[in-house]
């Protein structure tokens, strides 16, 4: 994931990768904190003290990374994000959609299963536990992605008849509450 999100921040060595260097931009900053949050296995750490860094971590719900967390920063996991999707497709082919386009840009997606139809569908891989749901939630082509990472708000904004992106939290979305219109 490093070498896909932040590509001039991480190098690799044989058997392991490391920070190359520290962000020094904001969107260098963007992209690195999108490399934590796709990684695998917690593997990238954060080991300072900055509070909108700490924040914007405990937002992608990786306060897990963090070697200290400040009690008053809430872990909040942005994992539904909802979408306007004017294309008439069905959710199984909008999942299959996303398999392909993360196998173009080198990220192997170990699918284990990709089951479902037209208004609802299910991704399952084999390194998560954790399903990734697609299902249509308004008739004229709102649809809902629950089980979704950081890396997913990448492909969504690539897609040409993808608009109006909404990020939540599980609370948020079923509370109707507060969306952002990214992970982070």
């Amino acid at each position: 994931m490093p070498d896909t999100e932040a590509p001039d921040l991480f190098a690799a060595a044989e058997s392991h990768c490391y920070v190359r260097r520290q962000p020094t931009t904001p969107e260098e900053l963007e992209r690195m904190l999108s490399a934590i949050s796709c990684a695998e296995f917690n593997c990238i750490r954060y080991a300072g003290d900055d509070p909108a860094i700490l924040e914007q971590l405990a937002l992608f719900g990786e306060a897990a990374v963090c070697d200290s967390m400040p009690p008053h920063i809430a872990a909040l996991r942005r994992d539904h994000v909802s979408f306007e999707l004017t294309s008439p497709s069905g959710a199984r082919d909008i999942l299959a959609r996303l398999v392909d386009l993360l196998q173009v840009r080198g990220v192997a997606l170990p699918v284990s299963e990709l089951a479902g139809d037209a208004d609802r569908a299910t991704l399952a891989c084999t390194w998560s536990s954790e399903l990734l749901v697609l299902e249509r939630v308004h008739p004229r082509g709102r649809w809902l992605l629950r089980g979704a990472w950081g890396e997913l708000h990448s492909w969504l904004a690539t897609l040409p008849d993808c608009t109006d992106i909404r990020w939540y939290s599980r609370g948020q979305w079923e509370a109707g509450g507060a969306w952002h219109a990214a992970p982070w």
